[in-house]
């Protein structure tokens, strides 16, 4: 960016910048972004900070004369989502960086957000705080900063997690006995937000699908059973929110 100041005269004018009441050779030196030439001024890849009030002074034997600059800058975002648990609290900010300073409003889904005992706005820094989440507090979350020069907006994607435990028991109880040359289902409850992945192990070994060993979602089936499929069965369910497992014990008996 460069910020040219114009000044003609007899004697010919010298110019001397100033910004914020600092002088631009101050400047200059502890950045070493800025260079001047012919009285104008460059600022080298310009960042928000620069943004603020320009003075442009020109002085002869004849007087002094000077001419003001504004540099303004647009709010910069970038998207990001946010994953959390369930009836915890989220802090969204919104990264806000602009001259002037822009004002900051929330849309979720499209709709302007409605603040209340559990939906904050920080007026100052326009962070958003959700208080003890609830899942329909999920969606698109959407920040717009406006000012003088126009608005600009970024995106959030909020996850609400939450899993519920697995049941305290197995489908088919937490210990079976069955009789061998029988098929066996082991339903494993497990429901949770995103659906949990499972997996299921005997005796700490991970269980692999055979002709005789099926998974069926959330169910494991023996088909055929033998003395050898006597053990410890475990089911475990995980997803972002976290692990769960419950085990049954399979024994079989004779006739």
């Amino acid at each position: 960016i460069t910020l040219v100041c114009k000044a003609r005269g007899l004697p010919k004018p010298s110019v001397s910048w100033t910004r914020a009441g600092d002088k631009l050779s101050h400047w200059l030196a502890s950045m070493g972004r800025v260079s001047t030439s012919n009285g104008n001024v460059t600022i080298t890849q310009a960042e928000p900070n620069d943004a603020g009030m320009y003075l442009c002074t020109a002085r002869n034997l004849l007087g002094v004369a000077s001419a003001r600059s504004t540099l303004y800058f647009k709010g910069m975002f970038h998207p990001f989502d946010v994953i959390t648990l369930l009836s915890s609290n989220v802090e969204v900010t919104c990264p806000v960086r602009g001259f002037p300073l822009p004002s900051i409003t929330w849309l979720k889904d499209g709709q302007p957000l409605k603040q209340s005992m559990t939906v904050k706005v920080n007026n100052l820094t326009g962070t958003l705080y959700l208080l003890s989440i609830l899942e329909r507090r999920a969606g698109l979350y959407m920040c717009v900063a406006t000012n003088s020069l126009g608005a600009a907006t970024a995106t959030t994607t909020l996850n609400v997690l939450h899993y519920d435990s697995l049941s305290h028991a197995l489908t088919i109880g937490d210990n079976l006995n069955t009789l061998i040359s029988t098929s066996v289902s082991i339903h494993c409850n497990a429901t949770g937000n995103p659906v949990p992945s499972i997996t299921w192990s005997r005796s700490g070994a991970l269980i692999e699908p055979s002709k005789r060993i099926k998974i069926m979602g959330s169910t494991l089936v023996i088909v055929g059973t033998l003395w050898s499929d006597t053990g410890s069965y475990e089911c475990v369910a995980s997803n972002g929110a976290g692990t769960d497992r419950k085990s049954s014990f399979l024994k079989f008996v004779r006739k």
